[in-house]
């Protein structure tokens, strides 16, 4: 097994779930910004990307229009997480006060692996993983106050993931819709713009006021727009004419 440096006494042990000197637990890889998503931010991404692009292609694509069945309201039910592993029932109070310890210095160092608030490789660190460490702090414990402050570090933490999910969501959105477009011979581009990405412009030569009539009377499609974290909306021929509707 490799070699590696405690991260609490910086003795170099063998890379086990714990060191062999202190008893510190050891952090496993940083996994990637996908894998640190919770289940629910995952589910928007797909979802609503893949939602959105079937009913704008139904819609703008003129004459062929064939019947689907309406699945907005099917809900989404997020698998439940695992429950939090539980110390041994027989710790004796000191031993209790240093699995406890171990689970606040774990949950810190969690938040602090791979954090990166700001930039296109931004990160959150293992978000997860401190969640379960500081849950596993009991309220008699001494250490459950700092975990509390933690816990709210954490909950910040993931509404930024969620937020940034949805963005993730919007962009790909335009991106597959686009590629879709191009493929079946139509020269339609979006764009996005907007701090959050919340608005969003179809660009299409042969965009004209019956059409723009189609679409914003449509209410999947203003639905799913509505859905996907969509403000306003901007359909425009590229030359003359625009229109802009709020959602």
């Amino acid at each position: 097994m490799n070699q590696i440096i405690c991260w609490n006494c910086k003795h170099s042990v063998l890379h086990s779930p714990h060191c062999a000197i202190c008893g510190a637990p050891i952090p496993p890889p940083k996994p990637s910004i996908w894998a640190q998503l919770p289940t629910g931010a995952r589910v928007v991404v797909v979802i609503v990307a893949v939602g959105l692009m079937a009913t704008c292609v139904k819609i703008m694509n003129q004459g062929d229009r064939p019947a689907t069945s309406d699945t907005s309201k099917e809900s989404v039910t997020p698998s439940k997480p695992s429950p939090p592993a539980q110390p041994p029932p027989a710790l004796t109070p000191e031993q209790r006060a240093e699995y406890t310890r171990n689970r606040l210095a774990a949950a810190k160092y969690a938040l602090a692996d791979g954090y990166k608030p700001s930039g296109k490789d931004r990160g959150w660190g293992r978000v997860r993983d401190a969640r379960q460490a500081l849950e596993e702090i009991r309220q008699q414990d001494k250490e459950y106050g700092e975990a509390q402050k933690l816990l709210g570090e954490v909950k910040r933490r993931e509404k930024e993931i969620e937020k940034w999910a949805k963005v993730t969501a919007r962009e790909l959105f335009a991106e597959t819709v686009e590629k879709n477009y191009l493929e079946k011979g139509m020269d339609v581009s979006l764009t996005l713009s907007g701090p959050d990405k919340t608005t969003i412009k179809f660009k299409y030569v042969l965009m004209s006021r019956p059409l723009v009539y189609q679409l914003t009377n449509d209410s999947e499609f203003m639905g799913n727009l509505r859905k996907a974290g969509f403000k306003k909306v901007i359909f425009t021929d590229g030359y003359f004419h625009s229109w802009t509707n709020d959602i």
